[in-house]
């Protein structure tokens, strides 16, 4: 498994088939993408976010500016560069 590109990751199937027939007959090996358990992945991530009301919440709106997260990410560089090196 470790030989297929992203094998390691565990989100692939390794099925062998055979090709051909008699003398001529080879076994490949075929990868595919485990859908199931991708699936079961994201129903438990959903489930996560169901139980600690992050599923279906609208924002809370305040009276200050909501930041992007672009925006957020260049705050926190700017103050690590004006902190300086540690």
């Amino acid at each position: 498994m470790q030989k297929a590109p992203s094998g390691s990751t565990g989100l692939l199937v390794r099925k062998l088939q055979q090709i051909g027939r008699g003398d001529e007959a080879r076994v490949i090996e075929d990868f595919s993408v485990d859908n199931r358990l991708i699936r079961a992945m994201l129903a438990l991530g959903k489930q996560a976010a169901q139980e600690v009301v992050e599923w279906g919440a609208k924002p809370v709106r305040s009276a200050k500016k909501t930041l992007t997260l672009v925006e957020r990410l260049n705050a926190g560089r700017q103050r690590a560069h004006d902190a300086g090196p540690q």
